[in-house]
């Protein structure tokens, strides 16, 4: 009998998760293109361009609405199940809320270990690259407008700014790069231009700064 409900509960559960999320995603989706969707359009980028851009936002958007999502989905599970009856059924079977709520264990272990590698993995990812393509799809008339902030991101133990991206994300402008050790900055690189080649960046006329016994020694590398 445990299995059958489980099936059941497991079910019913995943079933209103699934619209309560989807639910939230698109609207959020929605809010979120009514502020960009004429910024896209005016880049010339048109149909393609918009669903590019609601791809690369969609796991960003699950992750913020799925914690939410399932909230709401527990509740309306057993909203239904009182409505129905099937609590009070399930109480003369001798079995428990508290039961019914570790039956369920497994499909919300699993929603857990999704939304752990969709914020781990799959999100830091897809925001890097919407950074980039927005930079990289600027007008040039948007390059010339000072209030234009820089953008910044991760790369291992290193924190960058680049005041822009070109070249399809294979070349950055204004480059900043800060090397941090047990939280404390160690080492500055400032470059007027990075360029991808074969897999590997190669920073153009850079200067480096490091500390060397607590002094700070500024000198010019190669390219």
């Amino acid at each position: 009998m445990n299995r059958v409900l489980q099936t059941y509960l497991t079910r019913t559960f995943a079933t209103q998760a699934l619209a309560c999320v989807a639910a939230l995603t698109a609207l959020l989706q929605a809010l979120d293109l009514l502020d960009n969707a004429t910024d896209i359009l005016q880049r010339h980028l048109g149909i393609r361009g918009i669903g590019y851009y609601l791809a690369l936002r969609l796991p960003t958007v699950v992750d913020q609405v799925l914690t939410i999502g399932v909230l709401i989905a527990s509740i309306m599970t057993f909203r239904n199940l009182a409505r129905h009856n099937e609590i009070t059924v399930l109480r003369a079977a001798g079995i428990t809320t508290y039961k019914m709520a570790i039956l369920l264990l497994p499909v919300i272990t699993a929603i857990a270990l999704f939304q752990f590698v969709l914020k781990d993995q799959i999100t830091p990812r897809t925001e890097r690259a919407l950074s980039v393509w927005w930079q990289a799809t600027q007008l040039h008339d948007d390059n010339d407008d000072a209030s234009i902030k820089p953008l910044w991101f991760r790369v291992g133990p290193c924190i960058v700014s680049a005041r822009h991206v070109g070249g399809d994300g294979r070349l950055i402008e204004g480059v900043e790069i800060y090397w941090r050790e047990n939280s404390m900055l160690t080492r500055r690189v400032v470059a007027e231009r990075a360029e991808e080649k074969t897999g590997q960046w190669l920073l153009r006329n850079a200067m480096e700064t490091g500390l060397r016994d607590g002094v700070a020694i500024s000198e010019t590398p190669q390219d």
